[in-house]
């Protein structure tokens, strides 16, 4: 028999999908608060959530009317029509929210609107409504014994610090792409945020506790309608554990996609097994892209995953072109003290963004062409003007490199490293990692720098079936190559470039290059693989560590270092250089 299950299991079974645990009370009570236009927002947690969660804002607040409807299923004003959905511009639009909070929990709201002389009190249980004299204009909504009439799902949350976590995440997140908002957030009556509003990038520095905001990229860059602002971490400060923080049209999302693209705009830059520090809020048409994939609204999907993958990768390498050069690098264990931090980046200049896309289409080797967004209607964020926190540092390692000096005086140390003394200090560089990278960008480049070689005994490679039609079809674009199917299971490369026949570890080399063929698949670029192949080509060729160099290599060096776009990391993502300044002199002698 079938049976039609009752309206209280029903909400309950929708509840799980979008209160997962107390975190997602607070992102879509906090979400409602910035569609509201809040410019505050207060939140109080008892119990990591468990016992009560109060939300107070001074938004817009809800009308009286509303009240009856509030808490229906499939309620909203954000959209009337399905079409709406491919126009979004808030952070909610399901009306699931606080129908799916009310199925698992006890809510009242106190809320009042502009145009109300006085506020109104609400249970959605008893249907209680009365007036509220001492009201300001907002909404605060209160949610206690969370899970009180389904126990079950509370023995799946985890310990109280756990799942604070969890909601302490949410709001960092909420509270770092909104600066324009002030945040108050306690647990137990102790606070754990306070941010007052700010621009970009004080807020990013107090939410993610920078530490070394000088070595922040701006970024504020816009290419084929795709906009992208926020901070990228030199370089110098990358980590061993992933430090993303990504937003797709001020909504935070889980987007491998976007991680891999800001990894590979890096690419030679990085350390191997190191990841970059990345906050990017990237804007892009709703058109382009589907946000009701997850009912929590943390994961998007793109219309053209292959387009944005290399906008954004573009938008990463731009930016460290522009700027990475321009910070001064200084041994690890010279950092500035925290009243040098703080004093850094509190009095500065700030410019509103009005986010008008360029007249730009994508070439012809793209998938498709992606909309023209109307970015005027997110709220404009307040970020430092480019660049501001190189103003009081040293000079940028290009201008160190280029300085003429009457008669320059290099020591060369271990036959490794160069001594180069200048007007800022002493500059150390490791010969083998510039000569590399100088080589590879020589060879990017120049044309026909890969010569083939046949080989005597051609090589058999195994490749899973479901990979080897494409993984022919690549390589047999790559330069040097000659490659044919050969069976079931195997492929046959019958030439090589030169340089890897030659090398002893050939077959090694080829099922690296295979193995990144078929994991980054449809998101990779032919120039990419070509790189690959040259940063091998630069590494065996430069000169080694141990290998004595005469003044006039080393000079010729210093200025072919000079002309590099990133000459300060080798092709692995090894520093090149450091500077040693006086700063760095006084803090060993405890000066």
């Amino acid at each position: 028999m079938i049976n039609l299950l009752p309206k209280n299991i029903i909400n309950q079974i929708a509840a799980g999908e979008v209160v997962e645990r107390p975190a997602s009370i607070v992102k879509e009570l906090v979400e409602n608060s910035i569609d509201a236009g809040a410019t505050e927002i207060k939140i109080a947690i008892l119990d990591a959530g468990l016992t009560e969660i109060i939300i107070q804002d001074n938004g817009s607040g809800i009308d009286k009317d509303d009240f009856e409807n509030l808490f229906k299923r499939h309620a909203t004003s954000k959209i009337e029509k399905i079409e709406d959905l491919h126009s979004l511009s808030t952070m909610g639009f399901r009306g699931e929210a606080l129908s799916s909070i009310q199925a698992v929990s006890q809510v009242e709201l106190i809320t009042k609107t502009e145009s109300d002389t006085t506020g109104y009190f609400y249970n959605p249980y008893t249907k209680e409504t009365k007036s509220v004299s001492k009201s300001n204009t907002g909404t605060t909504i209160t949610i206690r014994n969370l899970f009180y009439n389904v126990p079950a799902r509370k023995k799946f949350l985890k310990s109280n610090s756990t799942e604070l976590s969890h909601i302490t995440k949410i709001i960092e997140e909420l509270a770092l792409v909104n600066p324009e908002i002030a945040f108050s957030y306690k647990s137990q009556n102790r606070e754990l945020i306070n941010v007052k509003t700010s621009d970009l990038l004080t807020r990013t520095v107090d939410i993610l506790k920078v530490q070394e905001p000088d070595y922040l990229l701006l970024v504020d860059s816009q290419k084929y309608n795709i906009k992208a602002i926020g901070y990228i971490g030199h370089p110098r400060i990358s980590k061993k554990s992933p430090q993303y923080h990504i937003f797709i049209n001020n909504r935070p999302v889980i987007q491998p996609l976007i991680n891999k693209a800001i990894q590979q705009g890096f690419d030679t830059m990085l350390e191997v097994g190191h990841y970059p520090f990345a906050f990017v809020s990237i804007f892009i048409s709703p058109q382009e892209l589907d946000v009701n994939v997850h009912p929590r609204k943390t994961e998007v999907k793109f219309i053209d995953d292959r387009a944005v993958f290399q906008t954004i990768k573009y938008l990463i390498r731009d930016t460290l072109q522009k700027s990475a050069f321009e910070v001064i690098l200084k041994p690890q264990n010279s950092k500035p003290e925290q009243s040098e931090i703080n004093s850094s980046y509190t009095n500065i200049n700030t410019k509103n963004y009005n986010f008008k896309p360029y007249n730009q289409t994508y070439n012809s080797n793209t998938k498709s062409t992606i909309a023209e967004p109307n970015f005027a209607q997110y709220t404009p964020k307040q970020i430092p003007k480019a660049q501001y926190n190189f103003q009081n540092i040293q000079p940028n390692f290009r201008e160190l490199l280029e300085a003429e000096t009457e008669k320059p005086d290099f020591l060369h140390i271990f036959d490794t490293y160069i001594i180069y003394p200048n007007q800022n200090g002493i500059m150390i560089l490791d010969q083998h990692a510039v000569h590399e990278k100088v080589i590879l960008e020589q060879l990017i480049n120049q044309a026909d720098t890969v010569k083939s070689q046949a080989l005597l005994f051609p090589l058999a490679i195994s490749v899973p079936q479901s990979q080897k039609d494409f993984t022919i079809e690549i390589m047999a674009q790559l330069p040097g190559f000659e490659i044919d199917d050969f069976g079931a299971s195997e492929i046959i490369i019958r030439s090589l470039p030169t340089f890897l026949a030659k090398n002893q570890k050939t077959e090694e080399h080829i099922n690296i290059l295979i193995a990144q063929i078929q994991e980054r698949g449809q998101t990779m670029e032919l120039s990419e693989l070509r790189t690959e192949l040259l940063k091998t080509v630069a590494c065996k060729s430069a000169i080694k560590a141990g290998y004595s160099l005469t003044q006039q290599e080393i000079e010729a060096l210093i200025k072919d270092a000079a002309k590099t776009d990133f000459g300060f990391a080798c092709c692995h993502g090894r520093p090149t250089m450091v500077q040693l300044d006086q700063d760095w002199f006084e803090k060993q002698f405890s000066r």
